[in-house]
């Protein structure tokens, strides 16, 4: 589902830039802190049991403590909620393309949506 937040695009968040997040290792504008990060969050969303120690000092070298739990906090939110919404399909209000159930569903792609802004 390629939803992109009226708010981001003002600021900046590209087609781009969503894209490189697939493969954030190959990305060429993301510092080793967010390729850490985005290491992390990608295990926390698909395969949350293989999270080693490895991959907790992957984070130690960028990251705080108190900011391993903020952004463990936030993936665990943010994977959690997404599940949610399509568990409950809160589609409504999205185009129609958004209610059919074919195809893999994935936050990057060229048939991206734009919504919300500001008020």
């Amino acid at each position: 589902m390629a939803i992109r937040y009226a708010d981001g695009v003002e600021a900046g968040v590209t087609e781009d830039l969503v894209c490189s997040l697939e493969t954030p290792d190959e990305a060429p504008d993301l510092t080793d802190a967010e390729r850490a990060a985005l290491r992390f969050a990608d295990l926390m969303a698909s395969d949350h049991l293989s999270i080693s120690d490895a991959t907790i000092e992957d984070l130690r070298v960028h990251y705080s403590e108190p900011e391993i739990v903020e952004l463990g906090m936030h993936i665990g939110l943010y994977v959690g909620y997404g599940r949610l919404s399509m568990a409950w399909d809160m589609v409504d209000e999205l185009p129609d393309r958004f209610h059919e159930r074919e195809g893999t569903i994935t936050p990057w792609g060229s048939d991206a949506t734009v919504v919300g802004g500001r008020r």
